[in-house]
Order: structure tokens, then C-alpha cells, then sequence
């Protein structure tokens, strides 16, 4: 089995949401259509990330070095990643551009609490797409991600489920060089209130040390002029 992952931006005939949020619309076409007609397909495993009403509003961080943050993110598993057309093709359906890759997954951190199949996941699902710095050959970036830099991350944030996606190539023409793909739940809480997002609430001290301490490994590892992050509502579809 392989893992695919597609980076996605919502058809204009979907609509948009102020402030360039995505609607429900796209969550709906996506998981009454397109779930159904992957798994159909043979498609195991899909899981469903989307920019919905309940991942907006004022203060949720956005950020795209490559001009508007991804609308939504789908991935799924296949047999043979080679025998992908068909499913390119219903994404299509939904998306007007789209980014696919070929990944390696682990999960440093499972979820405690599962929702069921195609209910939305407990927290928020941030997605960072992530190159590394210039200096860094291959492996010494896959060394500190894996390292040093996930027990930082797991130790100055409040996070309820990590899943790391290292990039193995590009599976659609003009992809962007992403190095990984990092999937962190939080509680909803922490899109807005950096004490929860660190792990520090009542603690200012803690959440300065917290910030200070992540914000230092992520220049140790991260070209900060190439990042994609948002929050998204996660829909897992097992089986």
C-alpha cells in the first residue's frame, strides 16, 4: 500500500467565504461525492481536511509562502500509486488546482479519542507544508525532523495527535519542492489562545519558554520563506 496526498484548491463555482475561507460547500461535495467514489474505487483509509466554518473566524493563523493557503488536503491509500488517474480525476470534480504527492507516513503521536468513521475528528488539524533550510542535505533533515525537533514540538505544544508525512516525489506537474507534509490536532481552543496552543495555560513564564524554545528548533530546521500552514476540520474514513 502506498499513501497519496493532495494539496487542494476549491472550483470557483463552489463559492467562497469572506475573507478567502472556503464554505462548507467544498466539505459537503467532498464527503457525500468524492469519499464515497474513492472508496468505491478501492481507496482505503481516506482521510478529509477542510477549511470549514468551524476552522474560521478572526485570529485563526493562516499562512502560504506560495501565495493562498490550500483549501483542503485529502489523502488515501492505494494498492499501486501508479493506478492514481481515476482518482485525480474526481478530485478534479472539486478542485480547480491541486498539488498531488507520494509519502511515507509515521505517527509519533495517535489519537486518544477517535471519532467514527466520517464524523469530524475531536480539536483542529493544523497542516504544514514544509521545506527545509538550504544547508541541510537530505538526511541530516530527516535526522533533527525525526530527532531532537518532534520530542520540542511534542513538549512545547498541546498537541492531541501528530502525524508526519515525508515526501517521497511529486505526483502531479509543477508541484511545489515540499520536503514534508505535518499533520498536529490541537484542541479548538488553541487556533486562538496561544497558552493552549503551548501548553501553557496560566503559566506565562512557561509559554514564553514554550515559544522561545520552538520557535529556535524550527530555525534549525525549517526554510521559513517556504511554509503552507492552516487549521482545518478532519474527516477519517477507515477501512
Amino acid at each position: 500500500m502506498e499513501k497519496l496526498v493532495y494539496l487542494g484548491w476549491a472550483s470557483e463555482g463552489l463559492g467562497r467565504a469572506s475573507a478567502g475561507m472556503v464554505g462548507d460547500v467544498l466539505r459537503d461535495r467532498l464527503l457525500s461525492e468524492v469519499v464515497p467514489a474513492l472508496q468505491a474505487g478501492g481507496a482505503g483509509s481516506v482521510q478529509v481536511a477542510v477549511a470549514d466554518a468551524a476552522v474560521g473566524g478572526d485570529g485563526v493563523f493562516s499562512f502560504s509562502s506560495e501565495g493562498t493557503p490550500k483549501d483542503a488536503v485529502v489523502s488515501f491509500w492505494l494498492e499501486v500509486s501508479a493506478e492514481r488517474a481515476w482518482a485525480e480525476a474526481l478530485l478534479t470534480g472539486v478542485f480547480d488546482a491541486m498539488h498531488g504527492y507520494l509519502v511515507c507516513e509515521s505517527r509519533p503521536i495517535v489519537p486518544q479519542a477517535v471519532a467514527a468513521p466520517g464524523d469530524r475528528s475531536v480539536g483542529a488539524s493544523q497542516i504544514t507544508c514544509i521545506a527545509a533550510r538550504p544547508d541541510l542535505s537530505h538526511d541530516e533533515f530527516i535526522a533533527r525532523w525525526q530527532g531532537a525537533f518532534c520530542d520540542v514540538a511534542i513538549e512545547c505544544q498541546h498537541t492531541i495527535a501528530y502525524v508526519r508525512n515525508e515526501v517521497v516525489r511529486a505526483l502531479t506537474d509543477g508541484a511545489p519542492d515540499w520536503w514534508a507534509i505535518v499533520e498536529e490536532s490541537f484542541p479548538v481552543e488553541a487556533m486562538t489562545d496561544p497558552a493552549v496552543f503551548y501548553d501553557a495555560q496560566g503559566d506565562p513564564e512557561l509559554l514564553a519558554a514554550n515559544q522561545a524554545r520552538l520557535f529556535e528548533s524550527v530555525g534549525e530546521l525549517i526554510d521559513l520563506a517556504r511554509v503552507d500552514a492552516r487549521f482545518y476540520s478532519e474527516y477519517r474514513f477507515e477501512g
